[in-house]
């Protein structure tokens, strides 16, 4: 019995396509992610307008920056090298600035829920 079922060319095409695929999907999550934030943060300013209630929709709009730059670094990743593999530095510094971006990003959107839903006195 053969263990060779498909070529190994077959098969390697087949893998390339899929990493490809999980790629430009993850880049295009990341660029998802990042809109949605920063029309939330426009949202926020309409919500200041309207009610001339203080949000920092100035923050929540600058906040999910690291998310773009991320996506940036995994694009030219993907670019470069074919996968969405980076080296190390590369890796450390898409990484922080995602991490630190979420962190931010997690303060802005809390700020705001403290200025929709504040604290009702019974």
């Amino acid at each position: 019995m053969s263990y060779y079922l498909f070529p190994i060319n077959a098969v390697s095409k087949e893998l390339s396509m899929w990493s490809n695929i999980s790629s430009l999907l993850a880049i295009l999550g990341t660029l998802v992610l990042w809109i949605t934030f920063i029309i939330m943060g426009f949202i926020a300013r309409k919500y200041e307008t309207v009610l001339h209630k203080e949000t920092d929709w100035q923050f929540m709009v600058i906040a999910p920056s690291g998310l773009l730059f991320y996506a940036l670094v995994s694009a030219y990743a993907f670019i470069f090298t074919g996968s969405i593999k980076m080296n190390s530095i590369e890796t450390w510094v898409a990484y922080s600035f995602f991490g630190i971006s979420a962190v931010l990003t997690l303060l802005g959107v809390y700020k705001f829920y403290k200025v929709v839903n504040p604290k009702r006195r019974r």
